[in-house]
């Protein structure tokens, strides 16, 4: 026997079935910061799982230090280095400068001790340190990207 529907009962409307963006997928100042932070769970994730892509499209071509992460976190995967830390954290986030589609962010983190061991069992410890980096944001098609990361000396 077919069921007739409940009159009393409303269907969802478009709007309530449509998830709201993320705050990172907004393309103001607030969108930038989430997305910082957004970029650096990626980073953490690369870094701890050797998961790199996420992080690779989450960056502009054109942004050397993420190259330069994403490749020396596959050059530790393919040759059986480990690496064990906690994640960085951002402590406080700046805005430097702001456009319509650049912010740049002045960003204190945080990297726990580092342990990494070559694949022929050498050891490097770096000590936890707190540093200011500076990062540069585009916004494009695909929202918020990483451009530049300006790590401090």
């Amino acid at each position: 026997m077919p069921q007739i529907p409940d009159p009393t009962t409303s269907s969802p409307t478009a709007s309530e079935t449509t998830a709201a963006p993320e705050p990172r997928e907004e393309q103001t100042e607030d969108g930038a910061i989430a997305f910082a932070r957004h970029w650096i769970d990626l980073l953490n994730d690369a870094r701890l799982e050797f998961e790199t892509e996420p992080l690779a499209n989450a960056s502009t071509p054109e942004c050397a230090t993420c190259s330069n992460y994403v490749s020396l976190i596959d050059e530790w995967q393919s040759d059986g280095t480990t690496y064990v830390s906690k994640p960085w954290r951002i402590e406080q986030v700046g805005v430097i400068s702001s456009e319509a589609d650049a912010v740049e962010l002045g960003l204190r983190i945080f990297r726990p001790v580092e342990e990494i061991t070559s694949p022929v069992g050498e050891v490097e410890k770096n000590r936890g340190t707190r540093a200011t980096y500076a990062a540069t944001f585009h916004w494009g098609d695909s929202g918020w990207r990483m451009h530049e990361l300006v790590i401090p000396e």
